[in-house]
């Protein structure tokens, strides 16, 4: 797809899932055919729309042929000697054309569109290519528009400390059973929520060990489930708070035997500080030293099982194996 350029961004159009937008671009002086191209059967075939360099997309929930781009922090190298202001554009005929909208003069980091209030927006502006002059304080942030992205007013009340800095906001998500609760990732500040439409932040970071998150990603749940991807690793957010998760994922158990009186199981993801559970009851554990990964050991355990009791193991972050039952076999 257009040589060796580089895809930004890719969205896919909620209400017409077959139709896919790609931001495709090369470099602030390359020269990419056509930065924007559109799918309306899942990528079989494409259309080459020209258009601008979008750092991120965003299509309308209910209209496919509704699309937001975002700019990068820098100006277009154009075709003719066409120059245009960074900022979110709006296109309403599936992007053959594309205008400014309300949000201009800086580079675009974040575009997220609020599905159940219509015509609401979010969008985070900073200078966030290097090499390229910091942007006004008044230009960075978080922004909001209310009306299809003709206006937009700022919304950093608990994030101003971040403007002017290199911590850049990086996503931004909204909770699916209520749009009124948000959730920002920044590089340097770890997460931030707002209980009120963004009016007010504040950090959202017990068990976040490293705060510089990049991505985040939310689904519906009793409660709400949140992911945050960092430096570090993957977190979750578990009973109220941040929890790294394994690199391996979830324990599992696959077998389990005695010897002596020594309780042995086999698995996977199993973390060196594991403990082993037999009916909820933790036993006294430790990890084989030759596979940690995969052999616990309950050094008395042998003497207390049972056939039909439920076998466990807990990571010390909380993640919990299924039960297995054993059979003494």
């Amino acid at each position: 797809m257009n040589g060796c350029d580089t895809i930004y961004a890719l969205a896919l159009a909620p209400s017409a899932p077959n139709v896919l937008y790609v931001s495709n671009y090369e470099t602030a002086f390359g020269d990419t055919f056509s930065p924007l191209i559109k799918s309306d059967n899942g990528g079989t075939t494409l259309s080459y729309l020209l258009g601008l360099p979008f750092a991120v997309l965003a299509v309308d929930p209910h209209d496919p042929n509704t699309v937001y781009g975002g700019t990068f922090d820098f100006s277009f190298y154009g075709y003719n000697g066409l120059d245009t202001r960074n900022g979110v554009f709006k296109s309403t005929d599936g992007g053959i054309t594309a205008n400014p909208t309300g949000l201009t003069g800086q580079g675009i980091s974040v575009l997220t569109i609020d599905a159940v209030n219509r015509g609401t927006l979010y969008a985070a502006a900073s200078s966030f290519v290097a090499g390229y002059p910091s942007r006004p304080k008044s230009n960075q942030g978080l922004f909001k528009s209310t009306d299809g992205s003709a206006n937009w007013f700022a919304i950093n009340n608990g994030l101003n400390h971040l403007l002017g800095t290199d911590t850049s906001i990086v996503a931004l998500v909204i909770d699916l059973a209520n749009a009124d609760i948000l959730y920002a990732g920044t590089l340097g500040g770890g997460v931030f929520k707002s209980a009120d439409g963004g009016a007010t932040w504040t950090p959202f970071n017990e068990g976040l060990t490293n705060g510089k998150v990049t991505t985040l990603a939310i689904a519906k749940g009793e409660p709400t489930i949140l992911y945050a991807g960092t430096s570090a690793g993957l977190f979750k957010i578990i009973n109220g708070k941040w929890v790294q998760l394994p690199a391996f994922g979830i324990p599992k158990i696959s077998s389990a035997s005695i010897t002596g009186k020594k309780l042995i199981l086999q698995g996977e993801n199993f973390d060196p500080d594991a403990v082993m559970l037999i009916n909820g009851a933790e036993q006294k554990t430790k990890s084989d030293a030759t596979s940690p990964q995969t052999a616990l050991i309950g050094t008395k355990a042998g003497k207390k099982v049972k056939p039909g009791d439920k076998l466990q193991v807990r990571n010390p972050n909380g993640l919990l194996s299924k039960e297995f039952t054993f059979t003494g076999l």
